[in-house]
C-alpha cells in the first residue's frame, strides 16, 4: 500500500511534463490517463487479517464493519484518509 509521502518521493525525480497514467492490471496497453485527483471527503477503512490461514487486505468506504466472517482471523481495522486518482 502506498501513502502520499511515498508518492511524493517517487515524483521528486519525475519529468514535470510527464503524463500520469493508471496501470491497473500491469498491462501497459490498458493504462488510462489520470484526469484528476481529489481527497475523499469520506473516511475509508483498511481491514487486514487472515482468511483460511492466508493474509488478506480490503478497503471500503465508511466505518469499520463489526461482523466477522467464519473464516476470518486476526482482523485489524483502521480508518484512513484516501487520495483518489480519477481516470474519468
Amino acid at each position: 500500500m502506498m501513502i502520499v509521502r511515498d508518492l511524493m518521493k517517487l515524483l521528486r525525480n519525475a519529468a514535470p511534463q510527464a503524463t500520469v497514467m493508471l496501470l491497473s492490471d500491469y498491462k501497459e496497453c490498458n493504462a488510462q490517463p489520470i484526469m484528476s485527483l481529489r481527497v475523499s471527503e469520506l473516511q475509508w477503512t483498511i481491514e487486514t487479517g487472515l482468511t483460511k490461514g492466508r493474509p488478506y487486505e480490503r478497503f471500503y468506504v465508511g466505518e469499520p464493519l463489526p461482523e466477522l466472517g467464519p473464516d476470518l482471523e486476526q482482523v485489524k481495522r483502521k480508518q484512513v484518509p484516501v487520495l483518489l486518482l480519477v481516470t474519468w
